[in-house]
């Protein structure tokens, strides 16, 4: 890993750590159990991608990590949330019928970490 990814990690890492401990639910009485998830998570996701050692992959993690922090704090819940996905991203494949629509298996970037098994 380089050297700026390092403090880039680092910096995220950081920022996910005091986001935690001033997290205020949105009610009162979750919030120590959405600071606990919240550490936990970070906690479990950086030891997940800590061997990670090609550029573009630590790259998305470093990006997959801000997004879900930003949404964390944009929507007040730290829980992971798919986003609305466009009409295009529905598709019938071969031989389907219009009742057995499947998603396209592409997440956003916040949700990766979900795709790989834990």
């Amino acid at each position: 890993m380089s050297s700026a990814a390092r403090l880039r990690t680092l910096a995220l890492y950081r920022k996910i750590i005091r986001t935690a401990r001033k997290w205020t639910a949105v009610l009162p009485e979750n919030t120590l159990a959405e600071r606990k998830y919240i550490l936990e998570e970070a906690g479990r996701l950086f030891r997940q991608n800590a061997k990670v050692a090609e550029p573009g992959e630590i790259e998305q993690c470093i990006l997959e990590g801000e997004a879900r922090l930003e949404m964390a704090m944009h929507y007040k819940n730290p829980y992971p949330r798919m986003s609305n996905m466009p009409p295009q991203s529905m598709t019938l494949g071969k031989g389907r019928k219009e009742s057995e629509l499947q998603r396209i298996r592409t997440l956003p970037a916040h949700l990766r970490s979900y795709s790989k098994d834990s």
